[in-house]
């Protein structure tokens, strides 16, 4: 039941940390979530799906979520007071007294812990740092197979001695009377019957029932931390608990029996649980081995003990005590309990451990319920950089800084050298004023000279490239697609003879009936709607979505570029899945902000567990998707976008090709339903109206007073708002010509494939993106142009053996078969 290891092995085996999100499922689980949610539906999607439904409904999506999931018909979430009261009183005497006993020993321990509020004279005036408790904190109880009173004790008395006025717990439905009694002894009158992930939604979203905290706590199974995963950002958290772990270090001279009970006491916990003992003494593990076997029998979770064994326990016999000591801070343990010989001294030789037990005394399991320390600790290796639930959890710090007047001119010209060494000349000249000026004197402009120049000295030269922006000045420039007319002079061919498949467009223009309004267009003389209301109105018709979600733009560029001023601060993120329409990492960089790359993998899947990774760690604001995708052509796939909404940032779904994708492609019309979803569209590719600039895009509606704030005023032209109009008047003209479009794809990839050296991809757009194989791409791209035959070739990795092909009419398809069969 419990193997013995050498150091070597064990390493490989029970000691190898598994990343949180890599951890195998129980096979049960995995079959539960299967069956309440569908077919191939892991755990981090159904968290998704919960959270997603939960933040959209509230109230309704907790009531909904209990009664699939915890079986529970609720009417009210929350636990009347009275009954908390009335559940102490109702506790065996000895119970009753052994929590109130724990209770004060935990809020004694807390209350040693200093909050480090100070200031200081010492450095020029008042610096110093002020210490603020947490306005609102949310405490998730389990409620499990077992209840877990000890938790909330745990968690609550530190936020209540740090201050904490406001503290709210959730707990799976009808809780048992030691939770309930467990919140009246820490005099908590705020406890919902609300389990799972479904209460990390409402803890972190709010609804109707239960108000928005600023900081979840406290451990859970799989779900809740998959949850809090998901949420952070939103809300603090304490940390993401993995499965729960003990590492005994003892010598010969321990007692077996006392070791083989706290291995099997951490064991009972979960089948995932670790129970490792590290000994160099050979005759002690095995005396441990026997123990083991012995009490197992006679322990009520004996099968979840036996699993959990099985699977991540083991004695590991180590050379000596000191390798012990240096294994354990390497795999840095929850608990670390050393029954050896003289535990004070080895303890000196270990540095990470989420909680020390020292000696045979102190075991592990008095520091779950009344030591007096949190027992909610760092699991899966995080004690090498976190720490239990404390009381500085509860708080946050400000930093506060009052100089005086010496101090300030004194320190401005060292903080202008340094500014100025990193190019911030706003920071520079800010600390420069104030090096000039004293207190009492008036402001003056910052162009003001200090001393009169003399007539003989000659002034510098003024170079206004000293004040662009330095993050701009070191901007590639975008490059995109040159006209047809620059083409047609570089390769010295007429423009009629040049075959442009390079960049999109749809090859038949504009209808007839758009031709003939633009040369009847009156009033060009006048400024346009700077609302682009009749437009507006054209596309709410067409689509079916209200026209106060809608804001036309002078082509999705310029909303893009609207989106990213709207949010972005510098420093702020956002992320993009490359390969992909490069303006979403341009725009970024030109407002100063972190373009986050999640590549596609390397069939140009999205990577959603990436993406979903990367939130907690950059927190970025948004998050940039074309469906279908440029350059490969792919769409979305279905649902992926609700786990991607269940985010906390605003999505950006570009859909500047979706008219060239199955009917039902589009999301246009969920923006009514999520308050962080965006659409954009464009006339483009789909009307031929690239030259003209039209693009539009559906927003929420809390979003638009904003957007008008900063939109251009008269930024769609007369002309592009007659001829998107017109379009729109004879769209089943247009959807005759997408059809065209969908038939010429699906004949220019079966050609493409057929060509030993080209390996086309599927595309739900108006183009295919083809590798070349056993060939340079980029001479392909050159030998094509030579002869007037213009695509796309990206000069990135990843996609610099590919072509991209916009299709075109049958005669200009024809044309490059035509010389596709003479290059090979």
């Amino acid at each position: 039941m419990l193997r013995l290891y050498d150091v070597d092995t064990a390493r490989e085996t029970i000691l190898r940390r598994v990343p949180f999100d890599a951890m195998q499922c129980p096979t049960a689980l995995v079959n539960g979530t299967e069956r309440l949610f569908g077919p191939g539906t892991t755990p981090p999607q159904a968290v998704t799906q919960i959270l997603a439904f939960v933040r959209k409904e509230g109230d309704t999506a907790l009531r909904h979520w209990s009664r699939i999931l915890d079986k529970a018909q609720l009417t009210d979430f929350q636990i009347p007071v009275g009954q908390l009261e009335q559940a102490l009183s109702s506790l065996p005497q000895p119970l009753a007294q052994a929590m109130t006993r724990a209770s004060e020993r935990i809020r004694a321990f807390h209350e040693h812990q200093p909050l480090p509020g100070w200031t200081t004279g010492e450095l020029g005036g008042i610096l110093g740092q002020r210490v603020t408790p947490i306005e609102r904190v949310g405490i998730y109880v389990p409620g499990g197979s077992a209840p877990l009173p000890s938790s909330l004790l745990m968690s609550a008395i530190p936020a209540l001695v740090a201050g904490v006025p406001q503290i709210i717990v959730c707990t799976p439905p009808s809780p048992h009377a030691t939770i309930l009694a467990a919140a009246y002894l820490c005099g908590i009158e705020h406890i919902y019957q609300i389990g799972g992930a479904q209460a990390i939604a409402a803890m972190a979203f709010g609804t109707e029932s239960v108000p928005k905290v600023d900081k979840i706590v406290g451990a859970g199974n799989l779900f809740v931390t998959l949850a809090k995963q998901r949420v952070y950002g939103m809300v603090g958290l304490d940390g993401l608990a993995g499965p729960t772990e003990t590492m005994v270090i003892a010598d010969g001279k321990a007692n077996p029996a006392w070791v083989a009970a706290d291995l099997l006491a951490q064991a009972e916990h979960d089948a995932l649980a670790s129970a490792i003992l590290l000994t160099p003494d050979r005759p002690l593990a095995e005396a441990v081995q026997i123990e083991v076997k012995r009490q197992v029998e006679t322990l009520s979770r004996a099968d979840v003990i036996v699993q959990s064994l099985a699977n991540r326990g083991g004695i590991v016999i180590t050379p000596d005590l000191e390798t012990a000591a240096a294994v354990a801070d390497e795999y840095a343990p929850e608990h670390l309990c050393l029954a050896v010989a003289d535990p004070h001294a080895l303890a000196e030789d270990i540095r990470n451990a989420g909680g020390f037990f020292i000696g045979d005394r102190s075991f592990e399991v008095l520091g779950d319920y009344v030591a007096g320390p949190s027992h909610i600790m760092p699991t899966n290796g995080t004690a090498r950089f976190s720490s239990p639930l404390n009381v500085l959890d509860f708080v946050k710090i400000s930093s506060i800084i009052a100089l005086d007047t010496e101090t300030s001119q004194a320190l401005s010209p060292i903080a202008a050298e340094l500014a100025q060494s990193e190019s911030l000349t706003a920071h520079a000249a800010a600390a420069k004023l104030r090096g000039k000026v004293a207190q009492s004197e008036l402001p003056r402009s910052a162009f003001t000279p200090d001393v009169q120049t003399s007539q003989t000295e000659a002034p510098a030269t003024f170079d206004p490239a000293h004040h662009i922006r330095s993050h701009v000045r070191e901007l590639p420039a975008y490059e995109p697609v040159l006209p047809l007319e620059v083409h047609a002079k570089k390769l010295g061919l007429s423009r009629e003879s040049i075959i442009k498949l390079d960049a999109n467009e749809n090859p038949y223009g504009p209808l007839p009936a758009v031709a003939q309004a633009l040369a009847e267009l009156p009033n060009a003389h006048i400024y346009p709607d700077p609302e682009s209301r009749k437009l507006c109105q054209a596309l709410a018709t067409h689509h079916q979505v209200p026209a106060a979600n809608l804001l036309a733009g002078a082509g999705s560029d310029e909303l893009i570029d609207l989106i990213m001023r709207l949010f972005l601060e510098p420093g702020d993120a956002i992320i993009h899945c490359p390969p992909t329409f490069g303006m979403y990492a341009f725009d970024a960089g030109v407002n100063g902000a972190l373009a986050v790359s999640i590549p596609r993998t390397p069939d140009f899947a999205l990577d959603l567990e990436a993406v979903e990774r990367a939130v907690p760690v950059h927190r970025p604001k948004l998050l940039f998707l074309a469906s279908p995708n440029n350059p490969d052509g792919g769409l979305l796939p279905t649902g992926a976008l609700e786990r991607l909404l269940a985010l906390p940032l605003v999505v950006v779904l570009d859909e500047a090709y979706v008219e060239f994708a199955p009917p039902g492609s589009s999301r246009i019309r969920a923006v009514t339903a999520h308050e962080n979803l965006i659409v954009l569209r464009t006339f483009s590719k789909w009307a031929g109206l690239a030259g003209l600039r039209v693009g539009y895009g559906a927003f929420p509606a809390g979003l638009m007073p904003h957007l008008w704030k900063i939109k251009q005023p008269y930024n769609v032209s007369v002309a592009a708002a007659t001829a998107a109009i017109v379009s729109l008047q004879n769209a089943a003209q247009l959807e005759e010509i997408g059809q065209q479009i969908v038939a010429e794809r699906a004949r220019l990839y079966d050609a493409l494939e057929a060509i030993p050296w080209l390996e086309p991809r599927p595309s739900q757009a108006n183009f295919v993106l083809c590798q070349v194989l056993g060939r340079d791409a980029a001479v392909l791209k050159a030998q094509l142009a030579h002869t007037g035959i213009l695509v796309r070739h990206f000069d990135t990795p990843g996609l610099d053996d590919h072509i991209r092909i916009s299709v075109g009419r049958p005669e200009q398809t024809n044309g490059l078969l035509a010389r596709l069969a003479e290059l090979e």
